[in-house]
């Protein structure tokens, strides 16, 4: 599946018999971002694109690997970020997804995104700014994405520091908040609150555990921040 602008170049991949994933790895200048596995920032078509290839996380990683039942959450992605954009969280579209099957019901995918040049995760992004910056702009950025999440109704079970992706704007301390891997969102009530302070908890169980590679120590008012997000759906 590929959208218009990037189906002729999807074809011609995969008419080589190569995966999109193994693909995008051998481009000259494809650049590594590393998460879960590696994705590859390459040019497809028109677009600058992220390609991932499908993995599970989790405690049944290493027995599940990359293999899925068909058709894998592939379609899910892009149908859950259609949904997220449309509803105005800013969440990177999913331009194309490919599904090679595997037998007995099982098929492993690759995932391509458009690119958000510029954009570095938030747990990367609080390794480096000051406690002025982070209270000043890049709270009220994940506060915000927060609110949006749950203005559409939508709960991340696994919403944390490496998939919030941050972008600075023109502004000396203007950022905006993005969210990733939204093949596990699900949709409840829109502006509800109880999603809202999911949503919080998730990522708070994150920053606390993840808060020691900080810039600055995490202190009890940046979470009330961030638990304020959930009182606008009270």
């Amino acid at each position: 599946m590929a959208m218009p602008a990037v189906a002729d170049a999807v074809r011609a991949v995969l008419s080589t018999g190569a995966t999109l994933h193994g693909w995008a790895s051998a481009q000259p200048g494809a650049r590594a971002m590393r998460g879960r596995g590696t994705s590859w920032a390459v040019s497809l078509g028109p677009e600058r694109a992220v390609v991932r290839h499908s993995q599970h996380g989790g405690l049944l990683a290493s027995l599940t690997g990359d293999l899925f039942k068909e058709p894998t959450r592939a379609p899910i992605e892009m149908a859950n970020a259609a949904r997220l954009m449309g509803a105005g969280v800013p969440t990177p579209a999913v331009l194309a997804y490919a599904v090679y099957p595997a037998g007995m019901g099982l098929a492993r995918a690759d995932v391509v995104t458009r690119e958000v040049e510029g954009a570095s995760d938030l747990l990367d992004v609080l390794s480096r700014v000051d406690v002025v910056e982070r209270r000043r702009a890049v709270w009220p950025a994940v506060a915000g994405l927060l609110r949006a999440l749950a203005a559409a109704g939508a709960w991340h079970p696994d919403l944390n520091a490496k998939n919030v992706l941050m972008v600075r704007g023109d502004g000396a301390t203007a950022w905006t908040a993005w969210v990733l891997d939204t093949d596990v969102v699900t949709f409840e009530r829109a502006g509800s609150r109880a999603v809202a302070q999911r949503n919080v908890a998730r990522l708070e169980r994150s920053l606390v555990k993840r808060a020691d590679g900080f810039a600055a120590p995490l202190a009890p008012e940046d979470v009330a921040v961030l638990r304020a997000s959930a009182e606008a759906f009270a």
